[in-house]
């Protein structure tokens, strides 16, 4: 099964809501003071979920997280793979209407790709021509490299495995190409003038976390190996800051369109957090794909 077991047999659950505040900075926005949101206690690991009060990033501190041998161990039970139709129309959600706004032909990376590539199988099936990359499994970083670009990148189920969000979203922002992207007649997304006028596309695929309540119950948490959660309104604080076009197909799909920059129109420095080696390493030790089933 390309599923991951997201629940154990026998275990019990209790949530608390708390208020406490941490000196642990947001991961994403680096806002001070997030507040401990929500005290779970469930198998096989007890963690504390973390809010932060300027993005909405819902988070577990570094406390509580699993070391990058046990989470690579982890990954190592993922069995995607291109052959399975199930995983095909779940991946299906991001890439039929992310195919509509690319040109023929167009270059693209799938960041992430994990033990089974499979984005890239369907896409190279469209006339598309896709490169992998994951830390784990296909660990070519000449692909990666400063000053490497593509059209389009894809991100399926690996940003809530992301330890730091901000520079690893940094670093996507930089392998997106200036080169204008064709969009299709379909009108699905409802592109606004400016999304028609982007440049290049990051296409992304997390769980997204529409309804607070529903959290204490949500699959998407018993995974251990999940630690960054979204919402609506943080996906619009990510594009805010890059100055991306935010769209969404459906509710755990995002895609960010990035406009045309010229020389002068670079993000601010302050914008464009610097990856240290050490961070850099950390970055992307942590992402690999698997699919997901969001409530």
């Amino acid at each position: 099964s390309t599923q991951s077991t997201w629940g154990v047999s026998g275990s019990s659950t209790s949530t608390v809501m708390l208020g406490r505040f941490s000196s642990e900075a947001c991961p994403l926005c680096s806002s001070s003071g997030p507040h401990r949101w929500m005290h779970r206690h469930t198998a096989p690991k007890l963690r504390d979920f973390w809010r932060c009060g300027t993005c909405y990033l819902t988070f577990v501190a570094s406390e509580d997280l699993i070391t990058p041998e046990d989470e690579s161990s982890r990954y190592l039970h993922h069995h995607n793979n291109p052959s399975d139709e199930g995983y095909r129309r779940f991946l299906s959600k991001l890439l039929d209407p992310l195919s509509q706004h690319l040109a023929p032909g167009a270059r693209g990376l799938d960041m992430g790709c994990g033990p089974g590539p499979t984005v890239s199988v369907i896409m190279n099936e469209r006339g598309f021509k896709m490169v992998d990359f994951d830390p784990v499994f296909a660990p070519d970083r000449s692909l990666i490299a400063r000053g490497v670009t593509y059209p389009f990148v894809t991100c399926t189920e690996v940003l809530e495995h992301v330890r730091q969000p901000l520079p690893f979203l940094t670093h996507l922002d930089e392998l997106l190409a200036p080169e204008i992207a064709a969009p299709g007649t379909d009108d699905t997304c409802s592109l606004s003038a400016a999304a028609v006028g982007a440049s290049s596309v990051l296409g992304l695929m997390t769980g997204i976390l529409e309804d607070d309540a529903k959290f204490p119950g949500w699959h998407y948490i018993r995974d251990i190996t999940h630690i960054r959660f979204y919402r609506p309104e943080t996906l619009q604080w990510v594009a805010e800051r890059f100055r991306w076009t935010l769209v969404r197909p459906s509710r755990d799909v995002a895609l960010f369109f990035k406009p045309h920059r010229s020389a002068g129109d670079e993000l601010p420095s302050e914008k464009r957090p610097r990856l240290s080696p050490t961070a850099h390493d950390d970055v992307h030790t942590s992402p690999c794909a698997e699919p997901s089933q969001s409530g």
